[in-house]
């Protein structure tokens, strides 16, 4: 159901032309709203399309083709690097994991940040990076 709805978010999104602003505020007519409630419902729906399209982004993330599967190691730089790509701070990475929870491994999707001293996954910061299985995806 959600692959069926990623085409309607991403209609929503380029009617309101949102992708472009990122703040209804700033599109025509905007000025001349003068009702608080009108103010209000701008508001909220800035809000709830923001959401859309992060919702949209993982949708397209994830309606990819898996690409390049790699492992990750620490080069001289001290940057985590595969056969596909260096990593830095923000950088979107997916990466394999044993789920204790559920006794199975699994993949995951996060980012990866420094915290002065060293590289670590968000939400993930006891995952030892090096030796990681890692895979982006195609465009």
């Amino acid at each position: 159901m959600l692959r069926k709805l990623r085409p309607q978010i991403c209609e929503v999104i380029k009617k309101t032309e949102f992708e472009d602003c990122d703040n209804l505020f700033t599109l025509k007519d905007s000025e001349k709203i003068a009702n608080p409630d009108e103010f209000q419902l701008i508001e909220e729906y800035t809000d709830a399309l923001s959401h859309l399209c992060n919702a949209y982004e993982i949708l397209d993330y994830l309606h990819r083709p898996i690409g390049e599967e790699s492992t990750l190691f620490l080069n001289s730089n001290g940057n985590f690097e595969c056969s596909f790509h260096t990593f830095h701070c923000g950088d979107r990475i997916e990466f394999y994991i044993y789920d204790v929870e559920y006794e199975s491994y699994k993949w995951c999707i996060s980012r990866v940040e420094h915290d002065g001293e060293k590289y670590y996954i968000v939400h993930h910061r006891n995952v030892d990076m090096n030796g990681l299985r890692v895979r982006n995806r195609k465009r």
